[in-house]
């Protein structure tokens, strides 16, 4: 199975306010919901299909957090902010290329509270579908640009990419600047949005991508 893969721009505040914080006290999910949207419909959505969830996660053992909570991460990032639909190219996927595995810091590592006490076990990165990474921290995008850009005078088989010329470079370029000039991280996930099987799990409307003929925030 392929992949859909979106960039999701997000401040580690918000991760804590808007979900590691409801995970500890799901007695916040009817006012952290009502913070992310004003749309009712959507609210409902946050409330149930995101943050209803996290019952069951409690008592899941083994828990796959990068399916769950990180996905719920991802997720909440595309209310906050606009996100970029990458097709195939996730950065998880050129860790050996570019090294930049180790940039990816595991959510727990980031969370106060319960969550702090799980284990990510894709270590930060896209394994499999359905599925989100760790963050790239605001400091670390500088680092992550100026490797991409070495990138560029390298055959697009020594990459497995043809990063110049594909619409995940241009999602990419564009999730990182505007990650940048907020001075947020950056999240990739995989299927939070499916676009050409209408399948989504975050705010739609945020989308941005070249087969939506929007790429600008």
């Amino acid at each position: 199975m392929g992949f859909d893969v979106t960039f999701h721009p997000v401040s580690p505040r918000d991760l804590q306010y808007f979900v590691f914080d409801v995970f500890a006290d799901p007695s916040l999910a009817p006012s952290r919901a009502a913070e992310l949207t004003d749309d009712p419909a959507k609210q409902a959505f946050v409330s149930e299909g995101i943050y209803g969830r996290f019952a069951s996660w409690t008592t899941e053992r083994p828990l796959r957090f990068a399916g769950t909570i990180a996905f719920a991460c991802a997720a909440v990032a595309g209310f906050r902010h606009p996100y970029w639909y990458a097709g195939g190219l996730a950065l998880s996927f050129l860790g050996d290329t570019l090294g930049v595995a180790p940039r990816f810091t595991p959510l727990p590592r980031l969370a106060r509270g319960p969550v702090h006490q799980l284990t990510d076990e894709s270590e930060g990165l896209i394994r499999h579908n359905y599925s989100a990474s760790g963050l790239l921290e605001p400091a670390q995008l500088v680092a992550v640009v100026s490797q991409l850009q070495s990138l560029e005078d390298r055959p697009a088989d020594a990459v497995g990419f043809a990063l110049a010329d594909c619409e995940g470079r241009q999602a990419l370029e564009r999730a990182v600047g505007y990650a940048r000039r907020h001075e947020l991280g950056l999240i990739e996930a995989a299927d939070l949005v499916v676009p050409f099987a209408g399948q989504s799990s975050t705010d739609i409307d945020h989308l941005r991508g070249r087969f939506v003929g929007r790429l600008e925030p």
